[in-house]
């Protein structure tokens, strides 16, 4: 029983914490995935650079967005609570990303697109 259970609650957690991550990736300034997919250019310093940058940017949320769901999970009282929760923890995750994206205008972006 105790597996079984395991494995509904990661069927439900994992696409959630994709989803979010789809929409974190959809939403800003920058494509991270093919900053990242362009990183692998060992001759050009700064795509390299920049491609480093972004693996630690999508890491940070991908673990600030594991935790809401680990909350959501240890909470969950069914699958459909945990879905419900886990879905209210990606949006205020993004949310408060946002927000303090708002808050800090004066910080300068890490991470600089490049046109080709």
């Amino acid at each position: 029983m105790g597996i079984t259970n395991f494995l509904m609650y990661v069927g439900v957690s994992l696409p959630l914490l994709v989803i979010g991550i789809f929409i974190f990736s959809k939403t800003t300034p920058y494509d991270e995935f093919k900053i990242m997919f362009d990183g692998d250019e060992l001759e050009d310093k700064k795509k390299v650079a920049a491609a480093n940058a972004v693996a630690f940017d999508i890491g940070g949320k991908v673990i600030g967005l594991a935790m809401a769901m680990a909350s959501a999970v240890y909470h969950a009282v069914s699958l459909l609570d945990l879905a419900l929760w886990g879905g209210i923890a990606m949006v205020s995750i993004i949310i408060i990303y946002y927000l303090f994206e708002v808050l800090t205008p004066g910080l300068p972006p890490l991470v600089k697109y490049w046109e080709r």
